[in-house]
């Protein structure tokens, strides 16, 4: 048995790396180990809501939130103690990007634990969460060949991930591990489910659903999305489900772009408000989901909604690039080049090795002469790519490699 850390900077369990940081839990703790959570974010505005996040993860015994920015970025005694009350023999980091601030936090964890002559070995499961290979943000958030080196073994999400880790030199690199959704719970729905989930929102028979999910925040790209359901709207009998925040400080002008579409044409689901099998209702409900983000470590909806048996119009960016891969380009995962509303072109095509994209202006036309129908096999082929077997089954071979 070994004592495994968990190391992110948001451990929110309807957040991308905490959806991650529980399927890691999942897999160590089925093979025995005792695992806990040590969480750092600057995006609370109070302790209490710490607290609700620390009490979604079983109570403070094995889980606590560090630092936050927003508190002067030092540990206090209680949270020192508790980091340093065990033995690790691994620490597993995840972190949405990797900036001087993150290397710096990495650097002040190992220092504490060291003051107490605990050495763990450090793993970084490497998310490259921009997704950019343009533009002067790629200076900005290149990843430093010092913060790699902080690490005994990198673990990439993604080809593109990997792409970047290697442009460092880094030598202390594994495969590529995707990131997992639990293929149990998010699969292809019975006809009496499905009938259910649509039911409930007041869907017709027969009528055509598209869902986009997310916050509306500037890299999800939703000004993307509606453009493309704008198109869709034209030439089928298509509604937009759409889930998001409304309480969110961007939704205030989303709003008045919404209404230019029509009250019957956009139902809003209240994004807070649904558990996780209420979340899973809206990929059952729907017919095909849209993800237009410009910037996305993976895209874990995306995958969901894949195992679901939707299919998905994404945009190019690492994630989509490796979900679009991993399903053998069977169509399932039409990619889009959102690129060009910017004039930016996007080198990943070219490190890919793909052809040129479609427009958005061209990408209604392929729903347009296919079908929306969902697909028991696509269902079938993501759960087998992207479910908890082939995921637990490297993160033992990874464990037995660091401390081997």
């Amino acid at each position: 048995m070994k004592q495994i850390l968990l190391v992110g900077d948001e451990m929110r369990l309807k957040s991308g790396i905490g959806i991650q940081l529980r399927m890691l839990r999942k897999c160590f703790e089925a093979e025995g180990h005792e695992v806990s959570n040590f969480g750092y974010t600057g995006l609370f505005d109070s302790f209490s809501e710490r607290d609700e996040v620390v009490h979604e993860w079983d109570g403070v015994d094995t889980c606590r939130y560090g630092p936050s920015q927003l508190y002067g970025g030092l540990m206090t005694m209680d949270q020192v103690n508790w980091l340093t009350a065990k033995d690790w023999d691994v620490a597993v980091v995840m972190m949405p990007d990797h900036s001087e601030g993150n290397m710096n936090f990495i650097k002040y964890i190992r220092m504490v634990l060291m003051s107490k002559k605990i050495k763990p070995k450090m793993v970084l499961y490497f998310v490259w969460d921009e997704g950019l290979f343009f533009s002067p943000m790629i200076t900005e958030y290149m990843v430093k060949p010092e913060l790699l080196e902080l690490f005994d073994l990198v673990v990439p999400v993604s080809e593109a991930s990997d792409i970047v880790a290697r442009l460092t030199n880094t030598e202390n690199m594994t495969g590529i591990v995707h990131h997992a959704v639990d293929e149990t719970f998010w699969r292809y729905p019975t006809d009496e489910e499905r009938a259910a989930a649509r039911a409930k929102r007041g869907f017709a028979e027969g009528e055509t659903v598209v869902l986009w999910t997310g916050r509306p925040m500037p890299r999800k790209n939703l000004n993307v999305a509606l453009r493309l359901f704008k198109e869709l709207e034209v030439h089928l009998d298509v509604r937009l489900l759409l889930h998001t925040n409304p309480e969110d400080e961007w939704v205030r002008n989303l709003e008045n772009v919404v209404q230019a579409f029509g009250p019957d044409s956009v139902v809003w689901e209240k994004r807070q408000d649904l558990n996780e099998e209420e979340f899973r209702d809206l990929f059952w409900a729907s017919d095909a989901c849209i993800n237009t983000s410009c910037a996305e470590g993976f895209g874990v909806p995306t995958a969901q909604a894949l195992c679901c048996g939707l299919k998905c119009v994404c945009s190019d960016t690492n994630g989509s690039s490796t979900i679009e891969i991993a399903m053998g380009n069977d169509g399932s995962v039409i990619v889009v080049d959102v690129y060009s509303d910017f004039d930016i072109v996007s080198n990943e095509r070219a490190l890919f090795g793909r052809a040129e994209l479609m427009s958005i202006d061209e990408a209604f036309r392929v729903f347009e002469e296919s079908t929306f129908e969902r697909s028991y096999d696509v269902s079938e082929v993501a759960r087998r790519v992207f479910g908890m077997e082939k995921f637990n089954t490297k993160w033992t071979q990874i464990l037995e490699e660091v401390t081997s």
